[in-house]
C-alpha cells in the first residue's frame, strides 16, 4: 500500500514538472521562432552549448545582373536575386531533436533556428506534442549522425527534395566519414535512387514513422544551402557535379518532351487538351510518376526542347544540356520563378507562357495562337 501511494505521488510530480517545463517551453519557444527564412539568431545563441567544431563553406552568394527575368520580374513571393545565408555545419555534441522536422533544441528552449523556415514553425508547433518531450519516449542515437529531415522532406516534393533537400550535403565534406544521415522512413523511388547516385544511401538511417524525440549522442548540423525558390548556384553545381555525374547516359530518340500532370492542380480540364496539342507537334508525353528518376534524367538529357506546366515535374530541367529550350506554361494565378532561375543558371533558352485561371491555379483559358507562335520558333 505504501509503495503504491508512493508510486502515485512520483507519478504526479512527474505530471506536474512536465506540464510546467512545457508550459515555459511554449512560452519560450513562441517568440524565438521567426517566420522569416533562416533568421540570423539560432545556433549562435546557444551560448556555453554549441562550443563545438564549425565550418563555413560560404558567407553568402552574390548573383549580380542575370539580364531579363520575365517572371521575376511580375512575383513578390521570394523575390531574392541573391542569397545572403550562410552555408555551414557545427558539431552540437549530444543533442535533442523534436518533432516530426526534427529541429535541435538546447536545454533553454532554444531552438536551432537555421533549421526552421517560415513554413516549418508553424509546421513544427502544429505537429508537436511538447509535453511528450519530457514523459513520451525517447530514442537515443549513438554515435555521429546529421539530419537532412525537415518540412519539405514530409510534403514530398520532387522540386524541394532537389533544391532544398539534398543541398544540405554539401556540409558532408567538414564532418566524420562514417557519419550517419537521418532520413525520412518513408523514401520514394526518386529520394532513393539520388542518394544512391550522391553516394550516400549506405549511410542513411530511417527513424521509426512518428519519431518526434531523439537525443544523438554527437551531432552535426548542417545547413540549409539557401533561400528556398530563389536563384543558387552553389545548389544548381552541386547536384549537377556529384548527382548527374554518376547517373548512366543512355540514348532516346525523343528530342521534344512534355512533362504532363495528371491529377494534379493547373492543368484542370484543359490539360487534355494541352496533352493532344503537343503530342501533334510531335512531343512524347511524360508523366514523372511512370518514368524512374534515372529514365527522367535522360529524356531530359537528350532533348532539345522540354515543355510542361509550371510544377515539380519541370525540376528535370537540372539535367538539360545548354542550350536547351524551355516552354513553360503559367496560370495566372500561380507565378513562381524557380525554373527560370534554373534556366539561368544552366544557360537554357527559356519560354514562359501564362494563361489566364481561377484562383485554385487551374486554367481556365488557353491562347492556343499565343501558343502556335512561340512552337513555331522551335518545332
Amino acid at each position: 500500500m505504501k509503495d503504491t501511494k508512493y508510486k502515485i505521488i512520483s507519478l504526479l510530480k512527474k505530471l506536474k514538472w512536465s506540464l510546467v517545463h512545457s508550459y515555459f517551453a511554449i512560452v519560450r519557444l513562441l517568440p524565438k521562432v521567426s517566420y522569416r527564412y533562416f533568421p540570423a539568431a539560432g545556433l549562435k545563441n546557444w551560448i556555453g552549448e554549441s562550443d563545438g567544431e564549425e565550418h563555413l563553406v560560404i558567407e553568402g552568394q552574390k548573383i549580380g545582373h542575370v539580364g531579363k527575368r520575365y517572371i521575376f520580374d511580375q512575383i513578390d513571393f521570394c523575390k531574392k536575386n541573391n542569397q545572403p545565408y550562410k552555408i555551414f555545419s557545427k558539431n552540437l555534441g549530444k543533442t535533442r531533436l523534436i518533432g516530426s522536422i526534427l529541429t535541435p533544441i538546447n536545454k533553454s528552449f532554444y531552438l536551432a533556428t537555421e533549421e526552421l523556415s517560415c513554413y516549418d514553425a508553424k509546421y513544427l508547433i502544429k505537429h508537436t506534442n511538447l509535453t511528450q518531450m519530457y514523459v513520451g519516449d525517447v530514442l537515443y542515437l549513438k554515435g555521429d549522425y546529421t539530419s537532412i529531415v525537415g518540412y519539405w522532406t514530409y510534403c514530398k516534393n520532387y522540386y524541394h527534395w532537389f533544391m532544398d533537400v539534398l543541398p544540405r550535403l554539401i556540409n558532408l565534406r567538414h564532418m566524420p566519414s562514417d557519419v550517419k544521415i537521418i532520413v525520412p522512413s518513408n523514401l520514394t523511388e526518386y529520394e532513393i535512387a539520388s542518394l544512391k547516385f550522391l553516394g550516400v544511401y549506405d549511410r542513411c538511417e530511417s527513424l521509426p514513422s512518428g519519431t518526434d524525440n531523439v537525443v544523438v549522442e554527437n551531432f552535426w548540423f548542417s545547413s540549409y544551402a539557401g533561400a528556398s525558390n530563389a536563384i543558387n548556384p552553389i545548389t544548381y553545381n552541386f547536384l549537377r557535379d556529384n548527382l548527374l555525374a554518376n547517373v548512366g547516359r543512355s540514348e532516346t530518340n525523343e528530342e521534344m518532351i512534355f512533362f504532363t500532370r495528371r491529377g494534379i492542380k493547373r492543368g484542370g480540364l484543359l490539360l487534355e487538351q494541352l496533352e493532344e496539342y503537343f503530342k501533334n507537334k510531335g512531343f512524347k508525353l511524360i508523366e514523372g510518376a511512370d518514368h524512374s528518376f534515372e529514365e527522367q534524367v535522360n529524356y531530359c538529357r537528350n532533348a532539345k526542347v522540354i515543355a510542361g506546366l509550371h510544377g515539380a515535374a519541370l525540376t528535370n530541367i537540372l539535367w538539360a544540356e545548354s542550350g536547351t529550350t524551355i516552354i513553360e506554361i503559367f496560370s495566372s494565378s500561380w507565378l513562381r520563378a524557380t525554373k527560370e532561375n534554373i534556366s539561368i543558371l544552366g544557360g537554357l533558352n527559356y519560354e514562359p507562357i501564362i494563361f489566364e485561371s481561377f484562383n485554385d491555379g487551374d486554367l481556365k483559358f488557353i491562347d492556343w495562337r499565343k501558343l502556335d507562335e512561340i512552337i513555331k520558333k522551335y518545332v
